[in-house]
Protein backbone atom coordinates (compact mmCIF):
# COMPACT_ATOMS: atom_id res chain seq x y z
CA UNK A 1 0.00 0.00 0.00
CA UNK A 2 2.96 2.27 0.32
CA UNK A 3 3.39 2.28 -3.62
CA UNK A 4 0.00 2.86 -4.04
CA UNK A 5 -1.34 6.40 -4.79
CA UNK A 6 -1.71 8.54 -2.35
CA UNK A 7 1.09 6.57 -0.35
CA UNK A 8 4.52 8.09 1.21
CA UNK A 9 6.44 6.18 -1.71
CA UNK A 10 3.97 7.12 -4.13
CA UNK A 11 5.88 6.85 -7.92
CA UNK A 12 9.25 6.45 -6.08
CA UNK A 13 11.71 4.06 -7.64
CA UNK A 14 13.91 1.41 -5.44
CA UNK A 15 17.78 2.79 -4.98
CA UNK A 16 20.10 0.20 -7.17
CA UNK A 17 21.70 -2.48 -5.18
CA UNK A 18 24.79 -1.99 -5.32
CA UNK A 19 27.13 -5.23 -6.80
CA UNK A 20 27.81 -7.91 -4.00
CA UNK A 21 24.93 -6.57 -1.52
CA UNK A 22 22.24 -9.43 -0.82
CA UNK A 23 20.59 -10.35 2.25
CA UNK A 24 23.76 -12.59 3.93
CA UNK A 25 26.57 -9.68 2.68
CA UNK A 26 25.73 -8.02 5.90
CA UNK A 27 26.58 -4.20 4.38
CA UNK A 28 25.21 -1.94 6.58
CA UNK A 29 23.18 1.34 4.95
CA UNK A 30 23.22 -0.21 1.69
CA UNK A 31 20.21 -0.53 -0.17
CA UNK A 32 18.43 -4.22 -0.47
CA UNK A 33 15.49 -3.84 -2.00
CA UNK A 34 14.32 -6.08 -4.94
CA UNK A 35 11.00 -6.11 -6.71
CA UNK A 36 9.34 -10.16 -6.70
CA UNK A 37 10.19 -11.54 -10.31
CA UNK A 38 7.12 -10.37 -12.78
CA UNK A 39 5.48 -8.59 -10.30
CA UNK A 40 5.77 -4.14 -9.69
CA UNK A 41 6.46 -1.98 -6.69
CA UNK A 42 2.75 -1.37 -6.55
CA UNK A 43 1.75 -5.02 -6.69
CA UNK A 44 4.19 -6.91 -4.68
CA UNK A 45 5.74 -4.12 -2.92
CA UNK A 46 9.87 -4.77 -2.18
CA UNK A 47 11.58 -7.30 -0.33
CA UNK A 48 15.29 -8.16 0.32
CA UNK A 49 17.09 -11.26 -0.76
CA UNK A 50 17.14 -13.78 1.40
CA UNK A 51 19.23 -13.71 4.96
CA UNK A 52 20.19 -16.03 7.38
CA UNK A 53 20.58 -15.27 10.92
CA UNK A 54 23.39 -16.82 13.17
CA UNK A 55 23.15 -16.90 16.85
CA UNK A 56 26.11 -15.12 18.25
CA UNK A 57 27.26 -14.92 14.70
CA UNK A 58 25.92 -11.68 13.29
CA UNK A 59 27.75 -8.46 12.69
CA UNK A 60 27.58 -5.90 15.84
CA UNK A 61 28.45 -2.01 14.84
CA UNK A 62 29.23 0.93 16.43
CA UNK A 63 27.31 3.39 13.65
CA UNK A 64 24.95 5.95 15.54
CA UNK A 65 21.18 5.05 16.33
CA UNK A 66 18.84 3.56 15.48
CA UNK A 67 21.52 1.97 13.52
CA UNK A 68 23.62 0.92 16.41
CA UNK A 69 23.79 -2.79 17.14
CA UNK A 70 25.91 -4.81 19.30
CA UNK A 71 23.59 -7.72 19.63
CA UNK A 72 25.79 -10.54 17.78
CA UNK A 73 22.67 -12.62 17.59
CA UNK A 74 20.76 -9.84 15.62
CA UNK A 75 21.32 -8.51 11.92
CA UNK A 76 20.33 -4.64 11.73
CA UNK A 77 21.81 -4.04 8.04
CA UNK A 78 18.52 -4.92 5.72
CA UNK A 79 18.12 -1.49 4.51
CA UNK A 80 15.60 -0.04 1.09
CA UNK A 81 16.73 2.56 -0.73
CA UNK A 82 14.09 4.90 -2.76
CA UNK A 83 14.51 7.59 -4.89
CA UNK A 84 12.42 10.42 -6.78
CA UNK A 85 13.67 12.96 -9.09
CA UNK A 86 13.38 16.70 -8.55
CA UNK A 87 13.29 19.22 -10.91
CA UNK A 88 13.80 23.24 -10.44
CA UNK A 89 13.37 26.14 -12.67
CA UNK A 90 12.18 28.40 -14.27
CA UNK A 91 12.24 32.18 -16.02
CA UNK A 92 14.88 35.25 -16.38
CA UNK A 93 13.23 37.77 -17.79
CA UNK A 94 13.08 41.55 -18.44
CA UNK A 95 11.40 43.48 -15.17
CA UNK A 96 10.39 46.45 -17.38
CA UNK A 97 8.34 48.18 -14.51
CA UNK A 98 10.84 47.15 -11.53
CA UNK A 99 7.87 45.91 -10.14
CA UNK A 100 9.50 42.42 -8.63
CA UNK A 101 7.12 40.21 -10.69
CA UNK A 102 6.40 39.61 -14.37
CA UNK A 103 3.09 41.21 -15.19
CA UNK A 104 1.13 43.23 -18.08
CA UNK A 105 3.66 45.95 -18.02
CA UNK A 106 6.19 43.68 -19.12
CA UNK A 107 4.93 42.85 -22.68
CA UNK A 108 3.58 39.50 -23.84
CA UNK A 109 7.04 38.18 -24.15
CA UNK A 110 9.50 38.96 -20.98
CA UNK A 111 11.29 36.11 -21.58
CA UNK A 112 15.12 36.82 -22.24
CA UNK A 113 16.78 34.21 -24.12
CA UNK A 114 20.35 32.89 -24.47
CA UNK A 115 21.38 33.29 -20.70
CA UNK A 116 23.62 31.23 -19.01
CA UNK A 117 22.34 29.67 -15.80
CA UNK A 118 24.47 27.37 -13.45
CA UNK A 119 22.99 25.50 -10.47
CA UNK A 120 24.64 25.12 -7.28
CA UNK A 121 23.87 23.51 -3.52
CA UNK A 122 23.69 25.45 -0.84
CA UNK A 123 27.63 24.30 0.14
CA UNK A 124 28.38 26.58 -2.93
CA UNK A 125 29.11 23.37 -5.18
CA UNK A 126 28.48 24.48 -8.83
CA UNK A 127 26.24 21.42 -9.91
CA UNK A 128 25.29 22.12 -13.44
CA UNK A 129 24.39 24.69 -15.76
CA UNK A 130 22.08 25.32 -18.67
CA UNK A 131 20.59 28.39 -21.25
CA UNK A 132 17.63 29.88 -20.95
CA UNK A 133 15.14 28.70 -24.65
CA UNK A 134 13.59 31.65 -26.44
CA UNK A 135 11.03 32.84 -24.07
CA UNK A 136 13.87 32.61 -21.08
CA UNK A 137 12.92 29.51 -19.39
CA UNK A 138 15.47 27.16 -17.85
CA UNK A 139 15.39 24.04 -16.14
CA UNK A 140 17.46 21.41 -14.17
CA UNK A 141 16.06 17.93 -13.76
CA UNK A 142 16.91 14.77 -11.98
CA UNK A 143 17.79 16.61 -8.82
CA UNK A 144 18.34 14.83 -5.42
CA UNK A 145 15.63 16.49 -2.38
CA UNK A 146 18.23 19.12 -0.69
CA UNK A 147 18.82 22.64 -0.99
CA UNK A 148 19.86 24.98 -4.09
CA UNK A 149 20.46 28.31 -5.84
CA UNK A 150 20.13 28.99 -9.02
CA UNK A 151 23.21 32.22 -10.61
CA UNK A 152 22.50 34.21 -13.52
CA UNK A 153 26.58 33.80 -14.37
CA UNK A 154 29.11 37.15 -14.62
CA UNK A 155 29.88 36.23 -18.53
CA UNK A 156 25.84 37.10 -19.42
CA UNK A 157 26.66 40.97 -18.23
CA UNK A 158 30.09 41.28 -20.50
CA UNK A 159 30.03 43.64 -24.26
CA UNK A 160 27.84 42.22 -27.08
CA UNK A 161 26.48 39.28 -24.60
CA UNK A 162 22.71 38.74 -23.56
CA UNK A 163 22.29 41.00 -20.60
CA UNK A 164 24.94 43.62 -21.42
CA UNK A 165 22.09 46.67 -21.74
CA UNK A 166 20.93 45.44 -17.88
CA UNK A 167 22.23 47.02 -14.63
CA UNK A 168 20.74 45.46 -12.20
CA UNK A 169 18.60 42.19 -10.74
CA UNK A 170 15.16 43.72 -10.13
CA UNK A 171 14.55 45.92 -6.63
CA UNK A 172 10.65 45.83 -6.90
CA UNK A 173 8.16 45.74 -4.08
CA UNK A 174 7.39 41.73 -4.82
CA UNK A 175 10.60 40.39 -5.50
CA UNK A 176 11.49 37.91 -2.62
CA UNK A 177 14.76 37.06 -1.09
CA UNK A 178 13.06 33.81 -0.14
CA UNK A 179 12.08 31.67 -2.66
CA UNK A 180 11.25 28.79 -0.51
CA UNK A 181 7.66 31.18 0.10
CA UNK A 182 6.98 29.04 -3.78
CA UNK A 183 5.14 31.99 -5.30
CA UNK A 184 5.37 32.08 -9.24
CA UNK A 185 6.55 34.85 -11.31
CA UNK A 186 8.56 37.27 -8.82
CA UNK A 187 11.88 37.75 -8.63
CA UNK A 188 14.07 35.54 -6.36
CA UNK A 189 17.31 37.19 -7.54
CA UNK A 190 19.98 38.62 -4.46
CA UNK A 191 20.94 42.70 -5.03
CA UNK A 192 23.99 41.68 -3.78
CA UNK A 193 25.74 39.99 -6.34
CA UNK A 194 27.90 37.02 -5.83
CA UNK A 195 31.14 37.52 -7.92
CA UNK A 196 29.70 39.88 -10.09
CA UNK A 197 26.76 37.32 -10.80
CA UNK A 198 23.45 37.34 -9.62
CA UNK A 199 21.85 34.39 -7.47
CA UNK A 200 18.94 33.48 -6.24
CA UNK A 201 18.17 32.99 -2.39
CA UNK A 202 17.66 29.09 -1.25
CA UNK A 203 14.97 26.82 -2.59
CA UNK A 204 14.51 23.50 -0.72
CA UNK A 205 13.39 20.48 -2.75
CA UNK A 206 11.65 17.80 -0.93
CA UNK A 207 10.90 15.89 1.34
CA UNK A 208 8.36 13.61 -0.67
CA UNK A 209 6.35 15.09 -3.06
CA UNK A 210 6.01 18.75 -1.35
CA UNK A 211 6.59 21.15 -4.56
CA UNK A 212 3.62 23.74 -5.03
CA UNK A 213 1.47 22.77 -8.11
CA UNK A 214 -0.38 24.49 -10.40
CA UNK A 215 2.36 27.00 -11.81
CA UNK A 216 0.78 28.51 -14.79
CA UNK A 217 4.40 30.31 -15.76
CA UNK A 218 5.84 26.66 -17.94
CA UNK A 219 8.45 25.92 -20.51
CA UNK A 220 7.06 24.67 -23.66
CA UNK A 221 8.90 21.48 -22.00
CA UNK A 222 6.87 21.00 -18.99
CA UNK A 223 8.34 20.21 -15.49
CA UNK A 224 10.62 17.69 -16.17
CA UNK A 225 8.65 15.29 -13.48
CA UNK A 226 5.64 14.52 -11.67
CA UNK A 227 4.03 18.29 -10.80
CA UNK A 228 4.50 17.88 -7.08
CA UNK A 229 8.04 17.25 -7.11
CA UNK A 230 8.73 20.00 -9.79
CA UNK A 231 9.55 23.77 -7.98
CA UNK A 232 8.98 26.47 -11.13
CA UNK A 233 8.80 29.51 -9.06
CA UNK A 234 12.25 30.68 -9.16
CA UNK A 235 12.45 33.41 -11.72
CA UNK A 236 15.31 35.82 -11.84
CA UNK A 237 14.05 39.78 -13.33
CA UNK A 238 16.51 42.22 -14.55
CA UNK A 239 16.22 46.06 -15.09
CA UNK A 240 17.42 46.76 -18.18
CA UNK A 241 16.71 49.42 -21.37
CA UNK A 242 15.42 47.80 -24.34
CA UNK A 243 16.45 50.98 -26.34
CA UNK A 244 19.99 50.53 -25.04
CA UNK A 245 19.65 46.79 -25.60
CA UNK A 246 18.67 47.65 -28.99
CA UNK A 247 21.13 49.79 -30.15
CA UNK A 248 23.88 48.36 -28.41
CA UNK A 249 25.09 51.78 -26.67
CA UNK A 250 26.31 51.63 -23.44
CA UNK A 251 24.39 52.44 -20.28
CA UNK A 252 27.22 52.77 -17.89
CA UNK A 253 28.92 55.19 -20.41
CA UNK A 254 25.94 57.41 -20.45
CA UNK A 255 24.78 57.63 -17.02
CA UNK A 256 28.15 59.21 -16.77
CA UNK A 257 28.24 61.61 -19.37
CA UNK A 258 24.70 62.68 -17.82
CA UNK A 259 25.80 63.20 -14.43
CA UNK A 260 28.90 65.59 -15.58
CA UNK A 261 25.99 68.18 -17.59
CA UNK A 262 24.48 70.11 -14.48
CA UNK A 263 21.79 70.91 -16.52
CA UNK A 264 21.45 69.17 -19.96
CA UNK A 265 22.68 66.08 -18.76
CA UNK A 266 19.17 66.20 -16.04
CA UNK A 267 17.34 65.57 -19.50
CA UNK A 268 19.67 63.73 -20.82
CA UNK A 269 19.58 60.94 -17.99
CA UNK A 270 15.51 61.54 -18.06
CA UNK A 271 15.45 60.67 -21.52
CA UNK A 272 17.73 57.99 -21.52
CA UNK A 273 17.04 56.24 -18.18
CA UNK A 274 13.45 57.20 -17.57
CA UNK A 275 14.10 57.47 -13.79
CA UNK A 276 16.44 59.59 -12.32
Amino acid sequence: SSFSPGGKLDRYTASPVPAGVDGNSKSDNKSHGVIPTGGTAQSSGMCASKTTLAVFAEPTTTTTPPDDDNDNSSDTTIDFGFWHPYSLGNRVWLDKDNSGDINPADGPTPGIANVVVDLYDCSGNKLNTTVTDTEGHYRFDDLDAGCYQAEVVQSNFTNNTTLTSCNMSSTGPKQSVNPDNNIDSDDNGLDVPADTAVRTGSMHLGPFNSAPTGEADLAVSGQGTDDDFANMTLDLGFICDPKLATTGENSTSLLLLALSLPIAGTLLARRQFGRL
